[in-house]
């Protein structure tokens, strides 16, 4: 489900810029317009207005709020797993957005304690985030499975696996 919001996020910041061409299918028309009406609702959350205020953002280091929980998005039920949201960036507006679907409850609070531990992404920066795993839940992690997230997350760039 994080996946999908990631997904909706980048492709809509993508084609900010992009216009609609004669020979466009009905179906690109309607992404394109999305994509436009996503990334509108996401300058009027932020402020932010175009893609390099975005990355500049996201690079920019912000000690003020790191650590500080904005909000939470229980995927528990179906994947096991639950995302802090820490950084400036992340507003309750983009929270709610991004954890809207089937089986996603978006919280003010921090995760449930419990976890097996986490993805934490970008600390320090505006666009800091955890994701926590569980071994309850829709899809339980294993002692197994528990070693290749950690390397997983370990190996990503910007990311470390915290307990």
């Amino acid at each position: 489900m994080t996946k999908k919001f990631f997904a909706i996020a980048a492709i809509s910041l993508l084609l900010v810029g992009c216009s609609v061409k004669e020979d466009s299918t009905v179906e690109e028309v309607e992404a394109i317009e999305a994509a436009k009406d996503l990334a509108t609702e996401f300058e009027n959350a932020t402020g932010l207005e175009s893609v390099e205020e975005v990355v500049d953002d996201l690079l920019r280091t912000d000690e003020k709020n790191s650590g500080t929980i904005i909000g939470s998005c229980d995927v528990i039920a179906e994947s096991s797993t639950c995302i802090e949201y820490s950084g400036s960036i992340w507003t309750w507006q983009i929270i709610e957005l991004g954890c809207s679907g089937e089986g996603m409850t978006p919280s003010r609070d921090v995760c449930p304690a419990g976890s097996v531990g986490g993805c934490r992404v970008g600390a320090g920066t505006a666009s800091e985030m955890t994701t926590w795993l569980y071994d309850f839940g829709g899809e339980p992690i294993d002692a197994e499975n528990e070693k290749y997230a950690t390397a997983a997350c370990n190996a990503t760039l910007g990311a470390i696996w915290t307990e």
